[in-house]
């Protein structure tokens, strides 16, 4: 029975180590419960040996007087970055902030430095379909008593560089998050679904796509490459309010976005934009607040649109499932379905459709889509695919596949045909392909009628191996199924079951040597033997 310390709103949670919770690299389990508690009936602080850092590292409480795990959730956006890139890894921790269900998901609340100190702590991430549970211990990577890597502005506030140390430990190494993008860790954070768009080019209706993901309560970051000093700068912000109304005496539509800062540092553009006669500049106070234009913090600012769209470079959006929030399931509407799978040489592991040979040998799956109930004609659905364990202690940087997938149109009657074999993939035109990248993720939205398709995940290349994640999310009702040879269970032999009548006659009569004298065998005949044979 699972126990109830490692559940999430009867979702159940896996320890690291574990062969259930599906992260390799890792064979000892670690409890952290079990853990505290031999530390603290010993009198010892936890020395991870899962998890060695080289270099010179200190405990919090070697830092400073009063260690403080959490100040408050709002000191998220009072950081500083350390030695390593982590913008990708700081916008998310701010968006992840900004829901505090999901962040009390991420960041357990029994982790203290006050109550059962023990020098251990724990965190939860998704991965792969599971949410699984990180212990480390609180040594941190430093220079003298500076630490070196993420850490807040608070000089006794410690869960943001602890989650950092547990996120690093999930990968294998620091190292390992160089190579990091901020849609991974949005997955990682929420068990949701990202998606990346470029914002040069946009089309017209883009900004009616921000205000849906913001309606479905989805995570948004903005990104922008600034340069300074020759060098190109990356800066992340999230997106915490869309709001569009009609300007008085005017026919346009005013659109707007409320930014936040991840980072202490407020950019030139940043100030010159504020400083910018704006038309809601002009509102009463009384005004701004009716339409909601406030502003809480002093990191956060209102742009136009039109602004937007010229100063930054890419959006990322992660959706949310309904199981992920604090929200009726009928309040969203979403359909979310996965499946893991496997490519195994000369079995499973076809390559693209250029193998005409072998892209058969790849896993099936059948997508089915129902009708709309709006007047759209097309459902709009997010398709991602995830390599499982490339980024982990034995591949440092991460060996990514060559992945993708192909979406082919399939009827009624050519559903019958279980897998689909070779013919079928010469003489059915592919629907749609994504673009094949070596990362840990593709996704691709694609605009699809009601109806039946297959889609078919593989590596580029043919025979080459690999775990993966398939996930359907729309906004359609829709199934989900593996495309495969039904599996048929036979009667079991009524022979059988009678043998294993015979051989429990034969040990109830035996003696401890598994011996049986004439009267015990003729019992066992008799008993054993139908009458009349």
């Amino acid at each position: 029975m699972q126990n109830r310390r490692y559940t999430f709103d009867d979702q159940p949670i896996y320890l690291l180590g574990e062969r259930a919770c599906g992260v390799r690299g890792y064979n000892n389990i670690q409890d952290f419960y079990v853990i505290r508690k031999q530390c603290l009936d010993t009198g010892t602080l936890f020395n991870d040996p899962e998890f060695h850092l080289s270099g010179r590292c200190v405990r919090p409480k070697d830092i400073c007087d009063n260690p403080l795990f959490l100040i408050n959730k709002t000191s998220s956006f009072d950081v500083r970055q350390g030695r390593l890139s982590e913008f990708w890894f700081l916008s998310a921790v701010a968006s992840l902030s900004l829901n505090e269900k999901l962040f009390n998901r991420v960041v357990c609340d029994d982790n203290s430095f006050d109550n059962n100190y023990a020098g251990i702590f724990h965190f939860r991430f998704w991965q792969y379909a599971r949410w699984v549970d990180v212990v480390i211990d609180d040594r941190l990577p430093a220079n003298g008593n500076e630490l070196v890597n993420l850490h807040s502005t608070q000089r006794n506030e410690f869960w943001l560089c602890l989650l950092e140390k547990a996120y690093a430990k999930l990968y294998g190494s620091y190292e390992a998050l160089h190579a990091g993008m901020s849609c991974e860790a949005f997955e990682d954070f929420t068990g949701g679904v990202s998606e990346i768009y470029n914002l040069k080019g946009v089309q017209n209706n883009f900004y009616g796509l921000i205000e849906k993901a913001f309606e479905r309560h989805s995570m948004i970051t903005c990104f922008k490459n600034e340069a300074a000093e020759g060098l190109i700068r990356i800066h992340a912000y999230s997106i915490i309010k869309v709001k569009s109304f009609q300007i008085p005496n005017k026919e346009e539509k005013l659109q707007l976005l409320q930014f936040r800062n991840s980072s202490e540092d407020e950019t030139e553009w940043i100030k010159t934009l504020n400083n910018k006669p704006q038309v809601w500049h002009k509102f009463l106070e009384n005004e701004k607040k009716l339409i909601g234009l406030t502003v809480e913090h002093d990191n956060e600012f209102w742009i136009s649109y039109q602004d937007f769209i010229k100063h930054f470079d890419r959006l990322d959006i992660c959706i949310l499932s309904a199981s992920s929030l604090e929200l009726e399931k009928d309040s969203i509407k979403c359909d979310l379905s996965l499946f893991e799978g496997q490519w195994m040489k000369e079995f499973s592991a076809g390559g693209c459709n250029n193998n005409d040979e072998t892209f058969h040998l790849n896993p099936q799956y059948v997508l089915t889509l129902e009708s709309s109930t709006d007047s759209e004609e097309h459902c709009q659905v997010t398709i991602t695919l995830i390599q499982k364990n490339r980024r982990t202690r034995e591949s440092t940087p991460p060996q990514f596949l060559v992945i993708g997938f192909s979406i082919y149109c399939v009827s009624e009657l050519q559903l019958q045909q279980k897998p689909f074999k070779k013919e079928f993939f010469e003489t059915t035109h592919c629907h749609h392909a994504v673009k094949f990248t070596n990362s840990r993720r593709v996704t691709d939205n694609c605009n699809l009628s009601a109806g039946n398709y297959v889609i078919v995940p593989s590596t580029f290349d043919p025979n080459e191996e690999g775990e993966f994640v398939l996930r359907v999310y729309s906004d359609n009702k829709h199934t989900l199924k593996e495309h495969d040879k039904d599996v048929e269970i036979k009667k079991v032999n009524p022979k059988i079951v009678e043998a294993h009548k015979v051989e429990k006659l034969f040990f109830d009569a035996a003696n401890s040597n598994q011996e049986v004298g004439w009267g015990e065998l003729k019992i066992i005949l008799d008993s054993s033997i139908p009458k009349g044979k």
